[in-house]
């Protein structure tokens, strides 16, 4: 679990054709990635309990898989309801907690509290904040003046 890295990509096309519509295990790992690069993160978590035989033997992994998340979310979001972010992490109660304890402490994150409940604050970056261009275009009065002369010729 290297994502945002390219290491899976560049693995699963050396693999053949054939395994990766045989193997069951591959085709739930070819899934898991799928919904992890979509952002389906609830399916991600659906698909990864019905295969927790596969991953429990992977140290790390749900961690791993726990930054990539954050990363994303970091990556798209301003802010974030706390509710949103532990549907997204698959995490209650006092991991939930832990896990924003140290987000909070190591990564910039913020947890405001709001009339419709906690948001979690997450670092701005260039890819989360609104940018405003402004643009002006020149009009030289030679290229507008054929049409004021076709609407004025009647006054």
């Amino acid at each position: 679990m290297q994502a945002p890295a390219q290491d899976y990509k560049c693995c699963i096309t050396l693999l053949p054709e054939r395994l990766l519509q045989s193997d069951e295990s591959v085709y739930k790992v070819v899934q898991l990635a799928n919904a992890l690069e979509t952002s389906r993160f609830g399916d991600f978590w659906n698909a990864a309990n019905t295969c927790r035989d596969l991953l429990g033997g992977i140290p790390g992994f749900y961690e791993s898989v726990r930054g990539f998340i954050a990363h994303t979310l970091v990556h798209t979001y301003g802010r974030v309801t706390k509710r949103t972010l532990a549907d997204c992490l698959k995490l209650e109660g006092a991991t939930l907690e832990q896990y924003l304890s140290e987000k909070c402490k190591s990564a910039g994150w913020s947890i405001v509290n709001t009339p419709a409940g906690e948001v979690v604050g997450l670092p701005k970056n260039d890819d989360n904040q609104s940018v405003v261009k402004r643009t002006q275009d020149l009009i030289r009065f030679d290229q507008v003046a054929p049409m004021l002369k076709a609407v004025t010729v009647g006054f």
